[in-house]
């Protein structure tokens, strides 16, 4: 028990995994987002008077913070009304001031979880492997419940981890040929590349140190083998076979 507990994910790693703005339909994630900044501009005080700054911000946050969940932008802002970060709370909701808190979230969160990732880090490397039998248990137990999860929210957390057993297992190919399935792959990985660079390239930064990672995400998912590409569409493939599982 003392162990489990010495491993229990902090709040902020919780809210770190669930489901991503980018993970949302379009007419989902613009309502959700309209939602947000209303809560935000009530949190704060603010007037809704600047109406076309607040509809800017909401564009914005869809565009230039996909990679964020609700969850964790809700948590930022309750740490900046409370005071917990170096900003100070003031009565003004706008991109460069929304960008500045969560600028310093993420720092907080990098400080508040290092702990807990060294540890675990030394806890996985103290591990013993599990066997095969254990590994298709504990991956099959995962995959129900990922499928559960998903019919509740459409998140699919881990999505790598699922594809990559499934894979490994034949499962996600089943009803292709091999050919027919490297095409899938293939096109799917043409598809995502160009709606991320379309994404990233007319993301607007609030401060250099957000343009330059901006830029550092942008020249990645340019090159041959884009390790955010290739996540996304394991992901957007892992959707599809859970949503032909559930539909059957």
């Amino acid at each position: 028990m003392e162990k489990l507990i010495q491993f229990a994910k902090p709040e902020l790693v919780v809210l770190s995994e669930k489901k991503k703005i980018r993970d949302y339909d379009d007419v989902i994630k613009k309502q959700y987002t309209i939602k947000l900044v209303a809560k935000l501009l009530s949190l704060l005080g603010v007037n809704e008077g600047k109406q076309d700054v607040h509809n800017a911000l909401v564009f914005h946050i869809i565009s230039a913070y996909q990679n964020y969940s609700y969850e964790q932008i809700d948590k930022a802002f309750e740490l900046f009304v409370s005071g917990a970060l170096n900003t100070k709370p003031f009565q003004q909701l706008n991109a460069v001031v929304f960008g500045q808190v969560m600028a310093e979230y993420s720092e907080y969160e990098r400080e508040k979880t290092s702990i807990y990732h060294q540890r675990l880090k030394a806890f996985r490397q103290q591990a013993t492997p599990m066997s095969d039998e254990e590994v298709d248990n504990f991956m099959k137990s995962q995959i129900e419940n990922a499928i559960e999860e998903y019919k509740k929210s459409g998140a699919i957390e881990v999505p790598t981890a699922k594809y990559d057993y499934l894979f490994s297992k034949g499962k996600l190919q089943e009803h292709y040929t091999k050919d027919e399935f490297d095409e899938l792959k293939r096109s799917k990985y043409a598809s995502v590349k160009s709606r991320l660079l379309e994404v990233y390239k007319n993301i607007k930064a609030v401060s250099i140190n957000e343009k330059n990672k901006f830029r550092e995400a942008l020249s990645e998912i340019e090159s041959a083998k884009s390790g955010i590409v290739i996540t996304q569409c394991k992901l957007e493939i892992l959707r599809d076979y859970f949503d032909n599982i559930i539909n059957k």
